[in-house]
């Protein structure tokens, strides 16, 4: 770390002198700062440590395993997903991504491949639908973000109580709709019965 330090010059005091007062002084500076930066280091490492609440979940840590999955999500590419799913029966909840999100997650995010929607939905049990990302966020809140409609129709006739769902800024799958000025969510919650 590159510290800039002032140093009163004293010109009563030989060339030498100085020199040697300029160093004892340096040191002196250089130690204090050394010090307090490591303590506040170490004051943020343990702050760090103890709050947990905008901390991944566990299983994010282990998304490499699934980047394949991951892959194929984002291509809408069904069969090689299929594949992963049938040889890894995890694979359809897994997290695929740094993200926290799952293949669900990633496809509706995309906006398209409504029959990979289909298909990994009839894989998945219906609690697995409510799996959230890093945001508290459904795979329901990509689809009111991106306008993909014919996705968010799925997830709610599976489970209709995702649209009550909140993610960790206390928003609803509707207003994260309209906040991205799509009219996806808001026409649903309007035919939907309150729970």
């Amino acid at each position: 770390m590159v510290r800039k330090l002032w140093i009163p010059i004293n010109n009563n005091i030989s060339s030498h002198e100085g020199r040697k007062d300029c160093e004892t002084r340096s040191e002196q500076v250089k130690d204090t700062t050394d010090s307090q930066v490591n303590n506040d280091i170490s004051d943020q490492e343990s702050k760090r440590e103890s709050d947990t609440s905008n901390m991944p979940p566990k299983d994010t840590c282990t998304y490499w395993k699934y980047l394949p999955l991951n892959r194929a999500a984002v291509k809408g590419d069904w069969e090689s997903a299929r594949q992963i799913i049938q040889e890894d029966k995890e694979a359809a909840t897994a997290i695929v991504n740094m993200h926290g999100e799952t293949a669900l997650h990633v496809v509706v995010g995309m906006g398209k491949a409504i029959h990979f929607v289909k298909e990994l939905v009839k894989f998945m049990p219906k609690e697995a639908l409510s799996m959230r990302n890093n945001l508290g966020q459904t795979a329901l809140f990509l689809a009111a973000v991106v306008g993909y409609t014919e996705a968010a129709t799925i997830l709610l006739k599976e489970d209709p109580s995702l649209l009550y769902s909140r993610d960790n800024y206390g928003y609803l799958p509707a207003t994260t709709a309209v906040y991205a000025r799509r009219h996806t969510l808001c026409h649903r919650q309007q035919q939907a019965p309150y729970s």
